[in-house]
Protein backbone atom coordinates (compact mmCIF):
# COMPACT_ATOMS: atom_id res chain seq x y z
CA UNK A 1 0.00 0.00 0.00
CA UNK A 2 1.24 3.59 -0.69
CA UNK A 3 -0.16 6.78 0.96
CA UNK A 4 0.43 10.19 -0.19
CA UNK A 5 2.43 12.09 3.03
CA UNK A 6 1.58 15.61 3.29
CA UNK A 7 5.19 17.05 4.88
CA UNK A 8 6.88 15.32 2.22
CA UNK A 9 4.41 16.02 -0.47
CA UNK A 10 4.77 12.63 -2.07
CA UNK A 11 3.60 9.08 -2.19
CA UNK A 12 5.68 6.87 -0.12
CA UNK A 13 4.98 3.05 1.20
CA UNK A 14 2.66 2.30 4.13
CA UNK A 15 4.14 -0.60 6.02
CA UNK A 16 2.42 -1.11 9.22
CA UNK A 17 3.03 -4.15 11.63
CA UNK A 18 -0.13 -6.48 12.38
CA UNK A 19 -1.87 -4.28 14.29
CA UNK A 20 -2.80 -0.62 12.65
CA UNK A 21 -3.79 2.09 15.23
CA UNK A 22 -5.62 4.91 13.64
CA UNK A 23 -7.51 8.17 15.26
CA UNK A 24 -9.54 10.00 13.35
CA UNK A 25 -11.64 13.01 14.39
CA UNK A 26 -14.85 13.16 14.87
CA UNK A 27 -17.88 15.25 15.27
CA UNK A 28 -18.92 18.26 17.47
CA UNK A 29 -22.58 17.12 17.58
CA UNK A 30 -24.15 20.68 17.39
CA UNK A 31 -25.97 20.21 13.96
CA UNK A 32 -26.62 17.71 11.39
CA UNK A 33 -24.36 15.41 9.61
CA UNK A 34 -23.49 16.60 6.39
CA UNK A 35 -21.30 14.84 3.70
CA UNK A 36 -17.98 16.14 4.71
CA UNK A 37 -18.72 13.64 7.91
CA UNK A 38 -19.35 11.16 5.19
CA UNK A 39 -16.25 11.68 2.78
CA UNK A 40 -14.43 11.16 5.49
CA UNK A 41 -15.87 8.55 7.73
CA UNK A 42 -16.07 6.20 4.37
CA UNK A 43 -12.55 7.13 2.86
CA UNK A 44 -11.25 5.74 6.92
CA UNK A 45 -13.55 2.50 6.18
CA UNK A 46 -12.70 1.63 3.01
CA UNK A 47 -8.84 1.79 4.26
CA UNK A 48 -9.97 -0.33 7.24
CA UNK A 49 -11.65 -2.58 5.10
CA UNK A 50 -8.32 -2.90 2.89
CA UNK A 51 -6.18 -3.38 5.25
CA UNK A 52 -8.44 -5.96 7.10
CA UNK A 53 -8.40 -7.93 3.57
CA UNK A 54 -4.62 -7.90 4.01
CA UNK A 55 -4.63 -9.47 7.39
CA UNK A 56 -4.13 -6.46 9.55
CA UNK A 57 -6.36 -5.99 12.76
CA UNK A 58 -7.18 -2.27 12.78
CA UNK A 59 -7.95 0.01 15.74
CA UNK A 60 -9.83 2.90 15.11
CA UNK A 61 -10.61 5.62 17.62
CA UNK A 62 -13.00 8.62 16.83
CA UNK A 63 -13.73 10.90 19.49
CA UNK A 64 -17.02 12.86 20.24
CA UNK A 65 -16.35 16.43 21.42
CA UNK A 66 -19.27 16.87 23.71
CA UNK A 67 -18.10 19.83 24.75
CA UNK A 68 -17.05 23.42 22.45
CA UNK A 69 -17.73 26.69 21.73
CA UNK A 70 -20.00 25.56 18.95
CA UNK A 71 -22.25 23.08 21.05
CA UNK A 72 -22.60 25.43 23.94
CA UNK A 73 -23.69 28.57 21.53
CA UNK A 74 -26.52 26.01 19.54
CA UNK A 75 -27.84 25.05 23.48
CA UNK A 76 -27.96 28.40 24.20
CA UNK A 77 -29.98 29.38 21.25
CA UNK A 78 -32.71 26.26 21.66
CA UNK A 79 -32.84 26.40 25.24
CA UNK A 80 -31.46 23.03 25.67
CA UNK A 81 -28.65 21.46 27.73
CA UNK A 82 -25.48 20.86 25.89
CA UNK A 83 -25.39 17.45 26.51
CA UNK A 84 -28.67 17.06 25.59
CA UNK A 85 -28.08 18.63 22.28
CA UNK A 86 -25.30 16.49 22.31
CA UNK A 87 -26.69 13.23 22.56
CA UNK A 88 -30.08 14.10 20.08
CA UNK A 89 -27.17 14.77 17.51
CA UNK A 90 -24.86 12.06 18.30
CA UNK A 91 -28.16 9.47 17.53
CA UNK A 92 -28.79 11.07 14.36
CA UNK A 93 -24.88 10.65 13.26
CA UNK A 94 -25.16 7.51 14.35
CA UNK A 95 -28.16 6.35 12.22
CA UNK A 96 -26.36 8.17 9.53
CA UNK A 97 -22.86 6.06 9.49
CA UNK A 98 -25.32 2.87 10.18
CA UNK A 99 -26.91 3.76 6.72
CA UNK A 100 -23.53 4.29 4.97
CA UNK A 101 -22.99 0.44 6.28
CA UNK A 102 -19.76 1.92 8.23
CA UNK A 103 -17.56 -0.14 10.76
CA UNK A 104 -17.87 -0.04 14.33
CA UNK A 105 -15.23 2.49 15.76
CA UNK A 106 -12.65 0.36 18.06
CA UNK A 107 -13.52 2.86 20.51
CA UNK A 108 -15.65 6.63 20.28
CA UNK A 109 -14.97 8.65 23.58
CA UNK A 110 -16.25 11.51 24.36
CA UNK A 111 -14.30 14.55 25.73
CA UNK A 112 -16.30 14.99 28.45
CA UNK A 113 -15.41 11.54 29.51
CA UNK A 114 -11.69 12.56 29.52
CA UNK A 115 -11.35 15.80 32.06
CA UNK A 116 -9.23 14.17 34.15
CA UNK A 117 -6.74 13.19 31.04
CA UNK A 118 -7.12 16.49 29.60
CA UNK A 119 -5.96 18.32 32.98
CA UNK A 120 -2.79 15.39 33.38
CA UNK A 121 -2.36 15.82 30.29
CA UNK A 122 -2.17 20.01 30.45
CA UNK A 123 -0.25 19.77 33.40
CA UNK A 124 2.54 17.18 31.44
CA UNK A 125 2.70 20.02 29.06
CA UNK A 126 3.26 22.75 31.08
CA UNK A 127 5.73 20.98 33.30
CA UNK A 128 7.58 20.31 30.51
CA UNK A 129 7.72 24.62 29.46
CA UNK A 130 5.36 24.43 26.78
CA UNK A 131 2.86 26.49 27.59
CA UNK A 132 1.64 29.23 30.14
CA UNK A 133 -1.13 30.53 32.29
CA UNK A 134 -2.74 33.44 31.34
CA UNK A 135 -5.77 35.03 32.34
CA UNK A 136 -6.99 31.76 34.19
CA UNK A 137 -6.60 30.07 30.84
CA UNK A 138 -3.69 27.89 29.30
CA UNK A 139 -2.14 28.25 26.46
CA UNK A 140 0.09 26.09 24.17
CA UNK A 141 3.25 28.40 23.05
CA UNK A 142 3.97 27.62 19.70
CA UNK A 143 7.47 29.61 19.84
CA UNK A 144 8.54 26.75 22.11
CA UNK A 145 8.51 24.31 18.47
CA UNK A 146 10.46 25.58 15.57
CA UNK A 147 9.25 23.27 13.48
CA UNK A 148 5.95 24.91 13.33
CA UNK A 149 3.52 25.01 10.35
CA UNK A 150 6.34 22.40 9.43
CA UNK A 151 3.68 20.19 7.81
CA UNK A 152 0.75 22.17 6.44
CA UNK A 153 3.83 24.52 4.76
CA UNK A 154 1.89 27.73 5.41
CA UNK A 155 3.40 30.98 6.44
CA UNK A 156 2.81 33.06 9.03
CA UNK A 157 0.42 35.50 7.89
CA UNK A 158 -2.28 32.87 5.67
CA UNK A 159 -1.73 30.86 9.60
CA UNK A 160 -3.29 34.26 10.92
CA UNK A 161 -5.87 34.43 9.01
CA UNK A 162 -7.16 30.72 8.88
CA UNK A 163 -6.80 30.76 12.59
CA UNK A 164 -9.21 34.32 12.36
CA UNK A 165 -11.86 32.45 10.44
CA UNK A 166 -11.59 28.96 12.74
CA UNK A 167 -12.13 30.15 15.82
CA UNK A 168 -8.28 30.37 16.79
CA UNK A 169 -8.83 33.96 18.29
CA UNK A 170 -5.32 35.34 17.44
CA UNK A 171 -6.85 38.91 19.16
CA UNK A 172 -6.89 37.00 22.26
CA UNK A 173 -5.26 39.45 24.61
CA UNK A 174 -3.87 36.57 27.13
CA UNK A 175 -1.72 35.46 24.32
CA UNK A 176 1.55 35.68 24.15
CA UNK A 177 1.51 35.24 20.32
CA UNK A 178 -1.42 35.39 18.41
CA UNK A 179 -0.72 31.83 16.93
CA UNK A 180 -0.73 30.59 20.34
CA UNK A 181 -3.98 28.21 21.19
CA UNK A 182 -5.98 27.76 24.13
CA UNK A 183 -5.55 24.53 25.86
CA UNK A 184 -7.69 25.10 28.94
CA UNK A 185 -10.03 28.01 29.60
CA UNK A 186 -11.82 29.82 32.12
CA UNK A 187 -16.12 29.09 31.39
CA UNK A 188 -18.42 32.02 30.70
CA UNK A 189 -21.54 32.52 33.38
CA UNK A 190 -23.97 29.68 32.43
CA UNK A 191 -21.11 26.94 31.12
CA UNK A 192 -19.95 24.22 32.21
CA UNK A 193 -17.12 23.87 34.31
CA UNK A 194 -14.60 21.89 36.09
CA UNK A 195 -12.10 22.46 38.84
CA UNK A 196 -8.94 22.30 37.85
CA UNK A 197 -5.58 23.77 39.38
CA UNK A 198 -5.19 27.06 37.00
CA UNK A 199 -9.22 27.46 38.26
CA UNK A 200 -12.24 26.07 36.52
CA UNK A 201 -13.27 25.93 33.05
CA UNK A 202 -13.63 23.78 30.32
CA UNK A 203 -10.68 22.28 27.71
CA UNK A 204 -9.72 24.03 24.49
CA UNK A 205 -11.10 22.97 21.73
CA UNK A 206 -9.29 19.82 20.10
CA UNK A 207 -7.05 19.15 23.03
CA UNK A 208 -9.20 16.38 24.36
CA UNK A 209 -7.93 14.64 20.95
CA UNK A 210 -4.47 14.66 22.18
CA UNK A 211 -5.44 13.46 25.49
CA UNK A 212 -7.69 11.15 24.06
CA UNK A 213 -5.23 9.27 21.40
CA UNK A 214 -2.03 8.95 24.05
CA UNK A 215 -4.88 7.13 26.56
CA UNK A 216 -6.25 5.24 23.78
CA UNK A 217 -3.77 4.54 21.31
CA UNK A 218 -0.67 5.00 22.98
CA UNK A 219 2.37 7.47 22.02
CA UNK A 220 2.68 6.33 18.64
CA UNK A 221 -0.14 5.57 16.06
CA UNK A 222 -0.38 4.82 12.58
CA UNK A 223 -2.40 7.17 11.17
CA UNK A 224 -4.43 9.90 11.86
CA UNK A 225 -7.56 11.70 10.16
CA UNK A 226 -10.20 13.88 9.55
CA UNK A 227 -12.19 16.27 7.45
CA UNK A 228 -9.75 19.04 5.55
CA UNK A 229 -11.13 22.01 7.66
CA UNK A 230 -9.43 20.48 10.57
CA UNK A 231 -5.75 20.58 9.66
CA UNK A 232 -5.15 23.94 11.62
CA UNK A 233 -6.08 24.08 14.39
CA UNK A 234 -6.45 20.53 15.23
CA UNK A 235 -3.85 18.30 13.37
CA UNK A 236 -1.22 21.28 14.11
CA UNK A 237 -2.62 21.35 17.55
CA UNK A 238 -2.28 17.86 18.13
CA UNK A 239 1.04 17.47 17.07
CA UNK A 240 2.55 20.23 19.24
CA UNK A 241 0.86 19.47 21.98
CA UNK A 242 1.76 15.76 21.89
CA UNK A 243 5.24 16.57 21.55
CA UNK A 244 4.96 18.64 24.20
CA UNK A 245 3.19 16.50 26.29
CA UNK A 246 5.20 13.29 26.28
CA UNK A 247 8.31 14.74 25.69
CA UNK A 248 8.63 13.90 22.18
CA UNK A 249 7.39 10.63 21.92
CA UNK A 250 5.85 10.45 18.64
CA UNK A 251 7.39 12.75 15.96
CA UNK A 252 4.29 13.15 13.43
CA UNK A 253 4.66 14.75 10.51
CA UNK A 254 1.40 13.60 8.50
CA UNK A 255 -2.19 13.93 8.08
CA UNK A 256 -5.12 11.95 6.60
CA UNK A 257 -8.14 14.18 5.37
CA UNK A 258 -11.36 13.41 4.07
CA UNK A 259 -13.08 15.51 1.06
CA UNK A 260 -14.32 18.56 2.81
CA UNK A 261 -13.73 20.23 6.16
CA UNK A 262 -15.45 19.34 9.24
CA UNK A 263 -14.93 22.71 11.88
CA UNK A 264 -12.68 25.58 12.65
CA UNK A 265 -9.40 25.72 13.74
CA UNK A 266 -6.57 27.34 15.37
CA UNK A 267 -3.48 26.15 13.56
CA UNK A 268 -4.65 24.21 9.97
CA UNK A 269 -3.83 23.36 6.68
CA UNK A 270 -6.22 23.15 4.13
CA UNK A 271 -5.56 20.17 1.43
CA UNK A 272 -5.05 21.45 -1.99
CA UNK A 273 -7.26 19.05 -3.40
CA UNK A 274 -9.64 15.99 -1.62
CA UNK A 275 -8.08 12.91 -0.83
CA UNK A 276 -6.51 10.65 1.56
CA UNK A 277 -3.32 12.23 2.92
CA UNK A 278 -1.07 10.42 5.32
CA UNK A 279 2.81 11.03 5.75
CA UNK A 280 5.53 9.23 7.38
CA UNK A 281 6.32 9.48 11.45
CA UNK A 282 8.75 8.15 13.51
CA UNK A 283 7.61 7.46 17.43
CA UNK A 284 10.06 6.94 20.22
CA UNK A 285 9.16 5.04 23.42
CA UNK A 286 8.22 6.75 26.39
CA UNK A 287 11.50 5.26 27.51
CA UNK A 288 13.39 7.26 24.68
CA UNK A 289 14.16 4.23 23.12
CA UNK A 290 13.10 4.69 19.16
CA UNK A 291 9.96 3.01 18.11
CA UNK A 292 9.22 1.68 14.47
CA UNK A 293 9.15 4.33 11.33
CA UNK A 294 5.04 4.77 10.73
CA UNK A 295 3.12 6.29 8.36
CA UNK A 296 0.84 8.63 10.48
CA UNK A 297 -0.38 11.49 11.93
CA UNK A 298 -0.30 12.04 15.92
CA UNK A 299 -3.09 14.40 17.61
Amino acid sequence: MRLYDTAKGEVVPFEPGRVVTMYTCGITPYDATHIGHAATYVTYDVLQRRLRDRGHETRCVRNVTDVDDDILRKARQLGTHYLDLAAAELARFERDMTALGLLPCWSEPRATSAIPDIRGFIAMVLDRGHAYVSEGGVYFEVATFERFGCISHLDRDTMLELAAERGGRPDDPAKRDPLDFVLWQPSEPGEPSWDSMWGAGRPGWHVECSALALRELGTTIDLHGGGGGLDLPPSRVRERTVRGGDGGAVRPTLDASGHGPQGRGEDVQVPREPGLRLGRARGVGADGAPAAARVASLP
